[in-house]
């Protein structure tokens, strides 16, 4: 069938540009990713700001008594994250808080934005929040820097939306552990190892 183009042809480029990503990947597509993002990042500098990450989502979910499902998801999103967009453009903390942001909706243990970023200041400024806690208060930030933290925040959790394909039924491991442990008559020491390692 020929198109009849009359008037103005088409635009080249078009209007809305549409990125989609797939929800699943093999082992190579996630090293072709990951290698693609990484930049000029050696692998061990990747992995140590990786585990930083990480260990930043740890402590905050931990501070405000999130679930282990719920902080083991959001880091699994800061991963995800960082197959599709560069760990140069985006300052991990904000990640990590958008992570965790998405992470809750997902788990239903929600938690305000403003929340998250005052949990996050205590770990990022710990002198502060050790003053503010002596004080029996929460840390002062100037509510400019809040709103543009959180802005930022919200800019990135559209993004990690996004890399999850707008899909907020995930696949946690520990139901598995549990069920494959009972299944074949573990004991409840290496039960709890099992589990152990699935949180990693």
């Amino acid at each position: 069938m020929a198109i009849d183009y009359r008037g103005d042809p088409p635009p080249l480029i078009p209007a809305n540009y549409l990125k989609y990503h797939l929800p699943y990947f093999t082992p190579q597509e996630v090293e072709t990713l990951s290698e693609k993002q990484r930049g000029k990042l050696s692998v061990t500098q990747e992995e140590k700001a990786r585990q930083q990450a990480c260990g930043f989502i740890e402590a905050i979910g931990s501070d405000i008594g999130f679930p282990r499902k719920t902080i083991a998801t959001a880091q699994n999103l800061y991963h995800r994250f960082h197959l599709f967009f560069p760990r140069k453009d985006f300052a991990y903390h904000d990640v990590c808080l958008a992570a965790l942001l998405v992470s809750c909706k997902i788990h239903d243990t929600l938690k305000k934005t403003r929340d998250l970023l005052v949990a996050s200041y205590g770990v990022r400024y710990p002198e502060r929040a050790a003053k503010a806690k002596s004080m029996g208060g929460e840390i002062d930030i100037d509510p400019n820097v809040m709103e543009g933290d959180r802005q930022r925040v919200l800019a990135i959790e559209r993004l990690i939306v996004e890399t999850i394909c707008f899909n907020f039924n995930t696949r946690s491991p520990f139901p598995y552990v549990i069920k494959i442990s009972r299944a074949f008559g573990a004991t409840k020491k290496l039960a709890k190892l099992a589990y152990r390692l699935a949180t990693d």
